[in-house]
C-alpha cells in the first residue's frame, strides 16, 4: 500500500514537472513570437520582407487563442502592408478587413487598419464606400487626436469627393490637410502622406500641382534610400504627365516604372505600367504596340479582384482592336466590360465605355440597348464637364485661401526634401569623420605594402621583358583580356582604337600535310617576324592557331595597314620555297570600332569575316 501510494506521487510529481516544462516552453515561443511581431510593426512597410512575415503569421494564426487580439491585429496590418508593396491590394484590404473584425482592439490599431480598408475600396474602384469608411477614420482619428492618421483619412476622403464630382467638398478636406501639415512639420518626411495629398491634387484636376509633388517624392525616397516602392511614384508621375499631354516625359515614367516593377516581381504593379505604357503608344497612334501593353496588363490583372484597373484594360483592349479593324474581338472585350460594369463604379476616363457600346449595339441593330448606352454616357459627361467647370474656376481664379493650401503643401515637401538632405548629409560627414579618424593608420600601411609589392612586381617585369624569347606573342587568354578592355575604353572614354585581324587562311591545309614539329616552327617563325616587324607601340595576340588580333590604340586604320603590309610581306619572303610546294596565305583587314558597336565580339567576328569576303580585306 505504501509502495503504490509512493509511486502514485512520484507519477504525479512527474506529470506536473513535464506539464511545467511544457508550459514554460510554449510560453517562451509565444513570447518570442510576440517581440517578433513588435519589431516588425516598427519597421518600415515597405522594407518588411515577404518570407518573414508570412512564416511569422503563420505561427501565430495557427495559434491564434493563445494571442491578444492586438497582437492578431498588428499581423493582419503586416500581411496587408506586405500584400501592398506586391501591388495584390486586393488581399492587402482583406487582411485590413480581417484585422478590423477584431474585437477590443487599441483604437489607434483599429484606426491604421481602417485606413488600409479605405485605401482597398479606393483601388478596387469603389468610391462611395471609400468615402463612407474614409469619412469614418476622419471622425475616429479627430477623436483620438492622431494628426498624422487624421491628415491620411482626409486626403483618402478627398480622393474619394473628387471621383464621384464633389469637387467643392475634396478642396475643403484638401484645404484641411494643409493646414495640419503646416502645424505640424515633424509629418513632412511622410512619403506616404505626401503621396496621398498628390493623387488628391491630381483627381480635382490640378496637375501641375500633382506633377511638381511628385517630382519631390521622387527626390524625397532617392535621398531617404526608400525605392522599394518607387514604381508607384513613378506611374503617378507618368499618370500625370499623360493627362497633361507630355506623351514622351509619360513614356518615360511608365519605363521606369515598369522596370522597377519587374525588378522586385511584382506582377500586378508590371501590369499597371505596362497598361501606361499601352496608353502613350494609343496616343501616338502606334497601335500595335498599344494593343502588345494591353494584352500585357490585362493577363497581369486576371485573377487578383481589382474589377477597376481590369475594366480599365478591358476598356483599352476594346478601343485599339477597333482601331485595328478587329470588330470581332473589340465587341468580346466590349461585352465582358459591361458585364463587370454593373459592380463598378465609372470613373471619367471609364464613361467612354458607355458611348462604344452605344456603337457596339447600333452595329448589332440593337437601338434600345444603343439609346439606353447614349443616355447614359451623355449624362455621366455631363457631370464631368460641369466637374471640369467647377475645377477649373475653383483652381484658377484669384482666390487666395486655396492659391495659400497648395503653396503650403509644396512648400511642406520642399521642406521635407531639403531637411532629409540636410540629415543625411550630416549623418555622413559624421560617419566619414568616424571612418577616416579610424583608418588612417591601414591605409598608411596598405600604402607601403603595395608600394613595396608594386617595387618587386617592377622588377619583376623588367626581368621577365630582358628574358622574353623573340617568338612570345601572347595566348588566347591574354589577348581577349586585352581586347575587351581596350575596346571598352574606346566606347566609355572615346578613344580612338585601330583593330587589326592577320590570319593563315590556309592554316588547316598546312596542319593536314605537315607535322606537329613543322607546325611549332611556322608558328615560332610569324611570331619572331611580327615582333620584330611589329611598331613598338601597337600590340598584339593570338586567337586561335593561325589567327591573330593587333591593337592600336591612337592609331589610324591606314597607320595599322601599313604595319600588317610589312608583316604579310616579311612573312612571304620567309617562307618562299620554304615548305616546297606548299605556300602561305595571308589575308587581313583593320577597322576602328565606332559608338554603335556595341558587343566586341560582334564587331570582331564582322572584322574577320571581311578577310574571308572576296571583294574586301587584304590577300597575299
Amino acid at each position: 500500500m505504501i509502495r503504490r501510494t509512493a509511486l502514485f506521487c512520484l507519477l504525479i510529481t512527474f506529470l506536473i514537472g513535464f506539464s511545467t516544462a511544457v508550459f514554460a516552453q510554449k510560453s517562451e515561443r509565444i513570447s518570442a513570437n510576440i517581440e517578433a511581431v513588435n519589431q516588425l510593426f516598427e519597421q518600415d512597410a515597405e522594407l518588411l520582407n515577404d518570407n518573414e512575415v508570412i512564416a511569422l503569421s503563420q505561427k501565430i494564426i495557427s495559434e491564434r487563442e493563445l494571442y491578444s487580439n492586438n497582437i492578431l491585429a498588428k499581423v493582419f496590418s503586416l500581411l496587408s502592408d506586405s500584400a501592398s508593396n506586391s501591388g495584390d491590394l486586393a488581399r492587402a484590404m482583406q487582411f485590413a478587413q480581417d484585422g478590423v473584425e477584431l474585437i477590443g482592439v487599441d483604437r489607434s490599431l483599429n484606426l491604421k487598419l481602417k485606413l488600409k480598408v479605405t485605401s482597398g475600396f479606393y483601388y478596387k474602384g469603389k468610391f462611395q464606400q471609400a468615402k463612407k469608411h474614409a469619412q469614418a477614420a476622419v471622425l475616429l482619428a479627430e477623436q483620438l487626436n492622431h494628426i498624422e492618421f487624421h491628415i491620411l483619412a482626409l486626403c483618402y476622403r478627398a480622393m474619394a469627393n473628387a471621383l464621384i464630382n464633389e469637387h467643392n467638398l475634396a478642396l475643403e478636406d484638401l484645404d484641411q490637410v494643409q493646414r495640419l501639415l503646416a502645424t505640424h512639420t515633424h509629418f513632412k518626411e511622410r512619403i506616404e502622406l505626401l503621396s496621398v495629398s498628390a493623387n488628391a491634387r491630381y483627381y480635382i484636376g490640378d496637375n501641375d500641382t500633382a506633377i511638381e509633388l511628385y517630382h519631390k517624392i521622387l527626390k524625397l525616397r532617392f535621398s531617404m534610400e526608400r525605392t522599394s516602392n518607387i514604381d508607384q511614384t513613378y506611374v503617378n508621375l507618368a499618370r500625370s504627365y499623360l493627362t497633361s499631354g507630355l506623351l514622351d516625359d509619360a513614356y518615360n515614367a511608365f519605363l521606369e516604372a515598369h522596370q522597377h516593377a519587374s525588378d522586385k516581381k511584382a506582377p500586378i504593379r508590371i501590369a499597371h505600367a505596362a497598361s501606361g505604357l499601352g496608353q502613350v503608344f494609343f496616343q501616338q497612334a502606334d497601335y500595335k504596340n498599344a494593343l502588345q501593353y494591353f494584352v500585357y496588363a490585362n493577363e497581369g490583372f486576371k485573377g487578383y479582384n481589382l474589377p477597376h484597373p481590369y475594366l480599365t484594360s478591358l476598356l483599352n483592349l476594346a478601343k485599339v482592336l477597333e482601331k485595328l479593324e478587329q470588330q470581332k474581338e473589340s465587341f468580346y472585350y466590349l461585352k465582358k466590360a459591361e458585364t463587370l460594369m454593373v459592380t463598378t463604379e465609372l470613373t471619367e476616363d471609364q464613361i467612354e465605355l458607355h458611348l462604344l457600346l452605344a456603337n457596339m449595339y447600333k452595329v448589332l441593330n440593337q437601338p434600345e440597348k444603343a439609346i439606353e448606352h447614349y443616355l447614359l454616357y451623355a449624362n455621366l459627361e455631363q457631370q464631368f464637364s460641369h466637374k471640369h467647370h467647377l475645377s477649373s474656376h475653383m483652381l484658377h481664379s484669384s482666390n487666395e485661401a486655396n492659391n495659400k493650401s497648395r503653396d503650403i503643401l509644396i512648400n511642406v515637401a520642399t521642406e521635407a526634401t531639403l531637411s532629409n538632405e540636410y540629415q543625411v548629409k550630416f549623418q555622413q560627414q559624421g560617419k566619414l569623420i568616424v571612418i577616416l579618424s579610424s583608418i588612417i593608420a591601414i591605409l598608411l600601411l596598405v600604402i607601403l605594402w603595395f608600394g613595396f609589392k608594386f617595387r618587386a612586381h617592377r622588377l619583376n617585369t623588367a626581368y621577365d621583358e630582358v628574358e622574353r624569347p623573340v617568338d612570345y606573342i601572347l595566348g588566347p587568354t591574354e589577348t581577349k583580356k586585352m581586347y575587351q578592355y581596350h575596346f571598352k575604353m574606346a566606347r566609355k572614354f572615346e578613344v580612338p582604337v585601330a583593330v587589326g585581324y592577320f590570319t593563315i587562311e590556309n592554316w588547316d591545309e598546312l596542319s593536314f600535310q605537315f607535322s606537329q614539329r613543322v607546325l611549332n616552327e611556322v608558328s615560332s617563325a610569324i611570331a619572331t617576324i611580327i615582333n620584330e616587324t611589329n611598331d613598338e607601340f601597337i600590340q598584339v595576340g593570338l586567337i586561335n592557331q593561325g589567327e591573330y588580333l593587333f591593337l592600336a590604340p591612337y592609331h589610324s586604320p591606314e597607320n595599322l595597314l601599313q604595319n600588317l603590309d610589312k608583316i604579310a610581306k616579311s612573312i612571304e619572303m620567309h617562307f618562299f620555297a620554304n615548305l616546297g610546294e606548299f605556300s602561305l596565305k595571308v589575308s587581313y583587314d583593320c577597322q576602328t570600332p565606332n559608338i554603335q558597336d556595341i558587343d566586341p565580339y560582334i564587331f570582331l567576328s564582322r572584322l574577320s569575316d571581311s578577310t574571308k569576303a572576296d571583294h574586301s580585306g587584304y590577300k597575299l
